[in-house]
């Protein structure tokens, strides 16, 4: 019965390392995505978000002129509030 407890444990343990080590390179791919999109400028962000969404939804390209230029004004003014760009200290 020791033998049986032995194997299942160890078992048990072997899967929860897999299972681990199987996670950790998804939060690194995570993570240096998140550290290109700090990089780019709010025009960048917004043309990405807007073909993004383009082959999501499969937008005509009149629709995707119009959501590009709306996720450039979101972009900058999300970007202007972060940096503090004429935004006062209250309203943030």
């Amino acid at each position: 019965m020791n033998l049986f407890k032995s194997l299942l444990v160890s078992a048990l343990l072997i899967n929860g390392l897999s299972v681990n080590a199987q996670n950790e390179p998804s939060e690194q791919i995570i993570n240096s995505s998140n550290i290109q999109q700090h990089q780019q400028t709010p025009t960048q962000k917004g043309i990405s978000r807007a073909n993004k969404l383009k082959i999501d939804v499969d937008l005509t390209s009149t629709q995707y002129e119009q959501v590009k230029e709306l996720f450039i004004k979101v972009e900058t003014k999300i970007e202007a509030v972060v940096n503090g760009n004429d935004v006062p200290q209250d309203r943030k």
